[in-house]
């Protein structure tokens, strides 16, 4: 009869294998530095643009003699949100490899490939927005179709990678379903996707990159200097010895 203690051993062990093969590759070397500067980008782009303190930075730069204009620079929404997801998506190709059962902590080089051609589509949204701005809705080009449908496969396999198969396909289904009602035009939809407010870059995506960040940033920050587990202990000592203690204290 096999013992359940071990058994259970066994499962989180090879829990804790796939969860090292996942993000193992991000550990060493050049993975390590890209992640690095990336992780540094996505910071600068939320806390400098995101959250407005890039005045705050040029000014205090400015008062000791150092001036740089593009920190005056105030881009739309739109361009900041691409941004960020331009290098969400390099990271999730090189984090995370195209199967689980692919064992190697090394970057294979069609990763890399993936890694640039997937920031390509996000960065032309940020190229090209402030012609948006004034022309309004863009014309269902050839060019602007090829970036629709590549920003669109790569939402959808780096999804993949992280997430499983599951969401992919349901956005698939509802894909389909547009294409479907649209005579499946397949040109007028991918240009929706792509280009206007309700498609990618929504309202998910700017909850993300303008809330959930911040939370997760100031998070992450308190709790590495200490002060999260300190408040944890207060709230505890306060609220844990009554009735839902543990839930007020969460």
């Amino acid at each position: 009869m096999p013992n359940p203690v071990s058994s259970g051993s066994s499962i989180e062990e090879e829990v804790r294998k796939i969860e090292e093969m996942e993000i193992g590759r991000g550990r060493r070397g050049k993975v390590l530095l890209i992640v690095f500067i990336l992780g540094l980008f996505i910071t600068f782009v939320e806390i400098g643009f995101v959250m407005n303190y890039n005045f705050m930075l040029y000014n205090l730069l400015a008062s000791v003699g150092l001036v740089i204009e593009p920190l005056r620079w105030v881009p739309s929404i739109q361009q900041n949100m691409a941004l960020v997801l331009g290098a969400i998506f390099t990271l999730a190709f090189i984090l995370y490899p195209i199967s689980k059962k692919v064992r190697s902590r090394d970057v294979p080089w069609y990763d890399w490939v993936l890694a640039v051609i997937a920031s390509l589509g996000p960065f032309y949204i940020f190229y090209y927005f402030p012609q948006i701005a004034v022309i309004g809705y863009p014309e269902a080009n050839l060019i602007n179709v090829f970036f629709a449908t590549l920003t669109l496969l790569c939402l959808l396999e780096a999804t993949r990678r992280v997430l499983g198969p599951v969401l992919p396909a349901i956005v698939l289904v509802f894909v389909i379903y547009a294409l479907w009602q649209a005579d499946f035009n397949i040109r007028p939809v991918l240009n929706h996707l792509y280009f206007e407010a309700e498609g990618i870059f929504s309202i998910p995506l700017l909850v993300m990159v303008t809330y959930v960040f911040a939370f997760l940033f100031f998070g992450s920050f308190l709790e590495n200097i200490g002060v999260g587990q300190y408040i944890t202990d207060l709230m505890i000592s306060v609220f844990g010895r009554r009735p839902g203690g543990p839930a007020k204290s969460a």
